[in-house]
């Protein structure tokens, strides 16, 4: 009734340095020097196995122990290996953030030997022995990677016998140093990490609550796969905004350009109200819609991720977009004139400029859907229904403003096929201009 046994778990390594017995066939024995080695080696053997092992050691306690006495003199029960196998999926993510450029680095209080054999397993060693860290090096790590540095360094991707505390460390580390940080997670302790991170991922299922409350993303069936996934949407959707406006930012620059010059010229009235209405209405809606529904590049995993802080329309990007809207004026501007050359009004010269602006920013939107070549190389694209669909209804309101009764008399005085034609042209030489500059230039990725 006096005596208490007390039973330890934890690192092999520490707890075989608690003990100075072993329990050997029922028998207590002294813990020899080649007792220890057999214990580390087997210990060794299991953790390359990829198991999580533990050490087991018990003692007798009784009233007179205390304080720090009470941990010496253990006897040394055994190891236990527990498999813990890597998730589903976790390879092929790894190695589809390899090639869009993430880096993935694993966080594990497992000692050095384990870290290295679920490394493997994993890819994170990329066909040679990776590169761990332990949590007793981490103050080390930092003081030689002062931040800023770490985006230039060769950073480590396995980090063993990390506390919870030190996964917090890392994370605001990594972030002083300018990288944007995404945590996967599903335990109480990795709840500091999952709240400091850009990026919170929990799992829904095995994941606990708190980790779920906290976390920006919460995986509801533990698919890591679906991250890829969720890297390739958000991508497609950045650049998919950026393309829509770079349209709007063009085009509705080509109409200001187009006013402004043809005031200077002492035109009074370039275009009607209700034909610059009409063109911000058909030209702006339909065709950005079209550029915000356009597929994944198939090549879009693997281009290196974008600098967060990147403008979304840099000064080099405003000159050509400021290009493409004078080309867009300038080719209104020659229609009008080549109509006015074949004996029109100057009535019927407005409803030229005006079409032939409609038909150029419309037709400039096939321009916009891609950056990466011309489509005068014949590089196919993948389809997308969305923006034909909406660059054909827009058409068709187009020919519906010139050539129904009725509705045409809102558009200005009708035009004839040779005129309509005319417009047509003028509204596709921009396209071709800038497609045929594109091919002749290396045009930015």
């Amino acid at each position: 009734a006096d005596h208490k046994l007390v039973i330890v778990k934890g690192d092999p390594s520490e707890v075989l340095a608690l003990c100075r017995w072993r329990l050997h066939n029922g028998i207590v024995a002294p813990l020899e020097p080649e007792d220890r080695r057999t214990i580390e080696a087997e210990n060794l053997a299991m953790a390359e196995d990829a198991l999580r092992v533990l050490g087991i050691a018990y003692r007798s306690a009784g009233v007179e122990d205390h304080g720090t006495s009470i941990e010496q003199n253990f006897i040394w029960a055994g190891l236990v290996g527990m498999a813990d196998p890597i998730r589903k999926g976790a390879p092929d993510l790894i190695e589809a953030f390899r090639r869009a450029g993430i880096t993935s680095i694993m966080l594990t209080g497992d000692q050095r030997a384990t870290a290295a054999a679920v490394a493997t397993e994993l890819g994170l060693s990329n066909g040679s022995r990776a590169e761990i860290v332990e949590a007793a090096q981490l103050e080390e790590f930092a003081a030689a990677t002062p931040d800023g540095d770490l985006p230039r360094v060769d950073l480590p991707r396995v980090f063993a016998r990390v506390a919870p505390g030190q996964k917090l460390q890392l994370v605001k580390k990594l972030q002083r140093s300018g990288l944007v940080v995404a945590m996967i997670g599903d335990g109480v302790n990795d709840t500091p990490p999952l709240r400091a991170a850009d990026i919170g991922i929990a799992l829904g299922r095995s994941g606990v609550e708190a980790a779920r409350g906290i976390a920006d993303v919460i995986l509801l069936e533990d698919d890591l796969a679906s991250l890829a996934d969720a890297v390739e949407r958000g991508r497609t959707v950045a650049i998919n905004i950026r393309k829509a406006i770079r349209y709007l930012v063009a085009t509705n620059l080509s109409e200001i350009i187009f006013m402004l010059v043809a005031a200077a010229a002492g035109r009074a009235h370039p275009l009607s109200p209700i034909q610059l209405l009409w063109i911000n209405l058909l030209t702006d809606v339909l065709p950005a819609l079209g550029l915000a529904m356009e597929p994944a590049a198939p090549d879009l995993m693997t281009r290196p991720p974008r600098d967060p802080q990147e403008p979304v329309i840099s000064p080099a990007e405003f000159g050509t977009l400021a290009r493409d809207a004078s080309l867009i004026a300038a080719s209104a501007f020659a229609a009008q004139a080549c109509a006015a050359r074949l004996g029109g009004s100057t009535q019927s010269g407005q409803t030229v400029g005006f079409t032939s602006l409609v038909a150029a920013q419309l037709f400039y939107a096939f321009a916009c859907r891609s950056r990466r070549g011309s489509i005068l190389s014949g590089r196919a694209r993948p389809p997308n229904p969305f923006f034909f669909g909406a660059l054909g209804c827009a058409f068709a309101a187009q020919g519906a403003a010139l050539f129904i009764p009725g509705f045409r008399n809102l558009f200005g005085p009708a035009i004839g096929i040779a005129d309509f034609g005319i417009s047509l042209a003028a509204g596709a030489a921009p396209l071709l201009a800038i497609e045929t500059l594109r091919k002749a230039q290396s045009y930015p990725t």
